[in-house]
């Protein structure tokens, strides 16, 4: 993602209006507030807010990872509840720092990955997977709900930044 600075406002008695071929600004034009690099630009706005709300989704999911019950659980099972819960809230760090298409794809894939345990240690009755899962704050259902929202909102981001990208560098044809 690039960063767009906001234009600078010209000076009131030497501006021309570019719509009407006045002299001037226009009754009730004023420069736009330049809050961050998104506010340039529609598209650019429309693209950071889902990424907002899938590292929003991606804390949640951290959170629900988060070993809380060690009861009889051996350290090497509890460092990968743990390390997964990390993961999770390190990926929803990048989101909110620099939403690119690496992270996005990252946070879809992960928390995609997670989503399907509770189900997997019905199926086939890991003894490995349900001592993980037993360690959780969430129960293995809530987990995996919240990782497969984190991962689908992730997958709309994705989605929403690459047809902007695609939008505002149209590819040329060769044939023209």
């Amino acid at each position: 993602m690039t960063i767009r600075f906001a234009p600078t406002p010209q000076e009131p008695s030497v501006a021309v209006a570019e719509d009407t071929g006045r002299d001037g600004p226009a009754a009730g034009d004023e420069a736009p507030a330049a809050d961050g690099p998104e506010t340039d630009h529609p598209a650019g706005r429309a693209s950071v807010w889902p990424a907002r709300i899938a590292a929003a989704a991606l804390m949640v999911c951290g959170a629900a990872h988060v070993p809380l019950h060690r009861q009889g659980v051996p350290l090497p099972v509890c460092a990968l509840a743990l390390a997964v819960s990390v993961l999770c809230a390190a990926l929803a760090l990048l989101l909110a720092v620099r939403p690119g298409v690496g992270v996005l794809v990252a946070s879809a894939v992960g928390p995609g990955l997670l989503a399907p345990l509770g189900w997997a240690e019905e199926r086939f009755a890991s003894a490995g997977l349900s001592r993980m899962l037993s360690v959780l704050a969430a129960p293995p259902p809530g987990a995996g709900l919240t990782a497969a929202c984190a991962s689908l909102a992730s997958l709309a981001a994705l989605s929403l930044l690459l047809m902007v990208q695609a939008a505002e560098h149209p590819a040329s044809r060769s044939g023209d």
